[in-house]
């Protein structure tokens, strides 16, 4: 029985998507096989231990602002004022909703990572989700780097 001619697929298009699909993998497969390095942005997150990483705690104050706390000694980091810090407030506020959703308590910590290849990733270690902080962008992920551990030098440990 033949298809219909309503039912069947228009062979042009079909033959082109076709064509274009095995053609990207044959491309693919040839730069892999030729020696080609995975993305940039991966490099190191995957086969390098982090360059710098801090387990920190974030709590509302009475007055709106935001402490972080070092999760190791207890010690206050920083505080943030109310109505600065935008970006870091609203990631805080949606990932300590989930938390409470999941009824965690605020004590358990997030930790904080900065990889060779300078990404910032925030791991809620509750559930173990990672945030790449450079999804959010340049800026963003930025506001997140005073938060790691310094050493005497001044540089992030």
């Amino acid at each position: 029985m033949q298809p219909s001619p309503a039912t069947s697929a228009p062979k042009l298009p079909t033959t082109v998507v076709v064509a274009f699909l095995c053609a990207t993998l044959v491309f693919v497969a040839a730069a892999r096989l030729g020696g080609m390095p995975p993305s940039p942005g991966m490099t190191g997150q995957l086969t390098e231990a982090p360059e710098a990483s801090r387990l920190l705690r974030f709590a509302d104050a009475p007055d709106g602002s935001v402490r972080i706390i070092d999760a190791a000694t207890g010690e206050d980091v920083a505080i943030v004022a109310p109505g600065t810090n935008h970006f870091l407030r609203g990631l805080m506020r949606g990932l300590n909703r989930a938390r409470k959703s999941d009824q965690v308590s605020y004590d358990v910590p997030f930790l904080l990572q900065r990889w060779p290849n300078n990404r910032l990733v925030l791991i809620d270690t509750h559930d173990g989700v990672a945030l790449d902080l450079m999804a959010y962008g340049q800026t963003n992920a930025a506001s997140f780097e005073p938060y790691l551990k310094r050493s005497e030098g001044g540089q992030a440990q």
